[in-house]
């Protein structure tokens, strides 16, 4: 008998049903708030965007490599450009992260390559490419030069013609190397530069120490 009772409860009783719980009831009955946390998706705008942005990098990587430039001597930052009758377009600029006097030279050519892969890319960029500037955001600027002499920027450089070669002397059949060419005129307009200084400086002290004649009365 105790055993029935221990297996099936007391005789006469009935088990009482279970109350629903209204957590799960609440969760089952609203199912829209389990989605409200959920980010809102991107706009067109915000995805055309990015995807630009991915293309002008890979293009300007791609620049840097083809060239020889190292990755970390230019880095770019694209930013969004608007005009009045225009859909929002891109502006990229570069960003000059060493000196290296050969960048200012080849710059408008550097340039100029960059946009040439861009189109291969895209036939349409220029249409939502609305410009391009350049930006010195170097980490060390000990390397630069001050600014010269005022008439330095005028001034004819200085040409020094090639040495001749002798009659018994081998002419050099090496081709050119266009970046030590770039760098030896580079260092032509620097000693111009300077020589020109020079000239000024002793010209301006020639005339504060000339002999002074009394005037007549």
């Amino acid at each position: 008998m105790d055993l029935l009772k221990m297996l099936f409860g007391p005789i006469g009783s009935k088990k009482q049903p279970r109350a629903p719980e209204r957590h799960a009831h609440s969760q089952l009955s609203h199912p829209a708030s389990q989605n409200h946390s959920q980010p809102h998706s991107q706009s067109p705008n915000a995805i055309r965007h990015a995807t630009r942005k991915d293309m002008l990098r890979v293009v300007l990587r791609e620049t840097l490599t083809h060239n020889g430039i190292p990755l970390t001597w230019v880095g770019a930052d694209v930013l969004t450009a608007s005009s009045r009758g225009q859909e929002p377009g891109v502006h990229v600029r570069l960003l000059i992260k060493h000196w290296e006097p050969l960048l200012m030279i080849h710059g408008v050519a550097f340039q100029h390559n960059f946009e040439k892969r861009l189109l291969s890319l895209d036939p349409l960029a220029m249409e939502w490419l609305m410009g391009m500037s350049w930006q010195f955001a170097l980490q060390d600027e000990s390397a630069c030069p001050a600014l010269p002499h005022p008439g330095a920027w005028t001034s004819p450089p200085k040409f020094v013609p090639a040495r001749p070669a002798h009659s018994g002397e081998a002419q050099d059949t090496a081709p050119s190397d266009p970046e030590a060419e770039a760098k030896a005129d580079l260092q032509r307009l620097f000693a111009a530069r300077d020589a020109d200084h020079a000239r000024h400086a002793a010209a301006n002290t020639a005339a504060s120490f000339a002999p002074t004649e009394p005037s007549k009365l």
